[in-house]
């Protein structure tokens, strides 16, 4: 079997990920972030924790991932069932973990170029 090099397009690249930063393209960007497969926003939540099935519901249903990936910050935190289900109820794929493995997964998908969104947190700067 011959392996062809990968040379898809992609929109832009995630280089590090802190604490309280992402560098995407060499350019650094404040925590939080909202990611697609061709833009990155600002987004307007400041802690996972104040995730809504509400905010779940408007991101399945406007911006029609296939996926979308809950970027925690440095650790691993469980949100409440009431996120994951209504993407269930979208029939949209919901995965929670860390940010750093968020960046690793969100490279994967830009490679495919599937439709995905990124909620992408740092370390909540009011527990500090």
């Amino acid at each position: 079997m011959e392996l062809q090099p990968d040379d898809s397009p992609v929109s832009y690249k995630i280089n590090q990920v802190g604490n309280h930063t992402v560098t995407i393209d060499n350019t650094e960007h404040k925590l939080p972030l909202l990611c697609t497969l061709t833009e990155v926003q600002p987004l307007p939540i400041s802690s996972p924790q104040l995730l809504t099935p509400k905010h779940m519901a408007t991101w399945c249903r406007e911006l029609s991932p296939e996926l979308i990936l809950i970027g925690t910050g440095p650790t691993h935190l469980i949100l409440p069932e009431e996120i994951i289900h209504t993407c269930y109820l979208e029939r949209i794929g919901c995965e929670v973990m860390s940010s750093p493995s968020a960046c690793r997964t969100h490279s994967i998908l830009m490679s495919e170029q599937r439709p995905f969104v990124l909620l992408l947190f740092g370390d909540d700067v009011s527990n500090t």
